[in-house]
């Protein structure tokens, strides 16, 4: 009766509200699948965390990737494997200090956009890492990451057809990529630096197969220079230079990766310097310095809570621009109060993936590092760039506490092994060819006693 009643109630809307129609499917197969396997919903929506292309729905307005994460924290919540191993309960525990730090400014400053982009980093953090955890936990990891990896490629290759078209047309400046969907530079930039840094950090054995690994990462190298996102270039230089210094006799790492960064990033160098000294003053670098000198003074009017979340777009002081600055963003929205939980959620998730096995723990170093070296220079709390490096970080957990489980398992079942029977033939003596009639013993004889 109840499939019945969702089909009529499916027929109905298709021609009055389809996208209802289709969001009503879309529960109903999650539902069935997640009796199959917890997992199938967070695994299945792995490869979308990368899209950026804004939904609107009912009067919201989300990237695809926030959209898809709201909606399979859900069942990663509620059907995530228990307990929490202490690496992840340590980053949930972070990550709900943060929200309480930040819960200061939404109380001082009273406004809607506060209130709603409250709640969607709580979303982008905690539902990130209860995804990953699940998916990770659940012996999902690998496939997740080459889910990702296979996921950014093919925007990289988008990216690269645009830019030959570009050049094909006379123009060699950024590419702003229109495959498979029209991307800002700095987006492509964001994803290509994620994709690339954990590739090249990912140890042998999940790893994608042969030079379908390394030639995606040439794409990908060739993607980030195209779309000459500067500060993507220098998270993805800082990210290499740390995984080449975290190396050892196990996990070696080659240093001519660090010389192939040099003049990429001399190249950056070069260009912010030149567009510094330039004329003119709403060039790239010359912007974002006013913007940072504005921000400042901001701040300095409410140094301990800000002015409230997405305070650019609504509130009493709106600029119309995010600070392009992680420190600053978190000082003019939340104040020190806030920038005090951010540096404990971020400081402490670095620590926390710092301890893990190198090989696995890597990764998790390896997009944190690229993360918040590139958001000295650009926007942090953006959707992939803020959800994804959680998600990455609570797969490895995961992916780490399967196998200290399935080890613990094997060690169990080892122990409970009944031993070997032992019969009466093991323990009977072997003779040589001499021995193989027994010894005869001698016959006394008696001597007739006198009477």
């Amino acid at each position: 009766m109840g499939t019945v009643a969702v089909l009529l109630a499916v027929g109905y809307l298709i021609p009055h509200q389809p996208i209802v129609a289709f969001a009503l499917t879309a529960m109903v197969f999650a539902l069935a699948i997640t009796f199959v396997e917890p997992a199938a919903v967070p695994l299945l929506v792995t490869p979308l965390l990368l899209v950026n292309v804004r939904v609107a729905a009912g009067g919201a307005d989300l990237s695809v990737s926030d959209f898809v994460m709201a909606g399979a924290m859900v069942p990663a919540i509620l059907l995530a494997p228990k307990p929490f191993s202490r690496p992840m309960l340590s980053v949930v525990w972070l990550a709900f200090a943060y929200q309480v730090a930040t819960l200061f400014t939404v109380l001082t400053n009273p406004y809607a956009a506060n209130v709603i982009e409250w709640a969607h980093a709580g979303v982008q953090v905690l539902g990130a890492l209860m995804i990953g955890w699940m998916l990770g936990r659940r012996g999902f990891g690998t496939l997740a990451l080459r889910l990702l990896w296979i996921t950014g490629i093919i925007l990289a290759i988008g990216a690269v057809i645009s830019g030959v078209q570009q050049y094909a047309s006379g123009g060699f400046g950024a590419v702003y990529p229109t495959y498979p969907f029209p991307m800002h530079k700095n987006y492509i930039g964001l994803v290509v630096m994620i994709v690339l840094v954990t590739m090249y950090a990912a140890p042998r054995s999940i790893r994608l197969p042969g030079l379908v690994h390394w030639g995606g990462m040439a794409v990908l190298a060739a993607a980030i220079a195209m779309a000459q996102a500067r500060q993507s270039i220098v998270g993805l230089g800082v990210a290499i230079i740390v995984l080449v210094m975290r190396s050892d006799a196990e996990h070696k790492r080659s240093k001519i990766a660090i010389a192939a960064m040099i003049p990429a990033l001399v190249g950056v160098y070069l260009l912010v310097r030149n567009q510094l000294e330039s004329d003119n003053r709403f060039n790239s670098a010359n912007q974002r310095v006013a913007w940072l000198q504005e921000s400042v003074a901001l701040w300095s009017d409410h140094p301990w809570v800000g002015v409230g979340l997405r305070f650019w777009y609504q509130g009493d002081v709106a600029i119309g621009y995010q600070p392009p600055n992680v420190i600053l963003e978190m000082l003019t929205t939340a104040g020190l109060v806030g920038l005090a939980g951010f540096v404990l959620l971020f400081g402490g998730s670095l620590l926390v993936a710092w301890q893990m096995p190198k090989g696995i723990g890597s990764i998790a170093v390896a997009v944190l590092v690229a993360r918040i070296a590139q958001t000295q220079f650009d926007l942090y709390w953006s959707s992939v760039g803020a959800s994804v490096p959680f998600f990455i970080l609570a797969l490895c957990i995961g992916m780490v506490a399967k196998e200290e489980a399935d080890r613990e398992d094997e060690c169990t079942v080892e122990a409970e092994r009944p031993a070997a029977p032992t019969s009466a033939a093991a323990h009977k003596p072997i003779l040589t060819d001499a021995q193989d009639d027994p010894p005869t013993m001698p016959v006394p004889t008696y001597r007739s006693l006198p009477r």
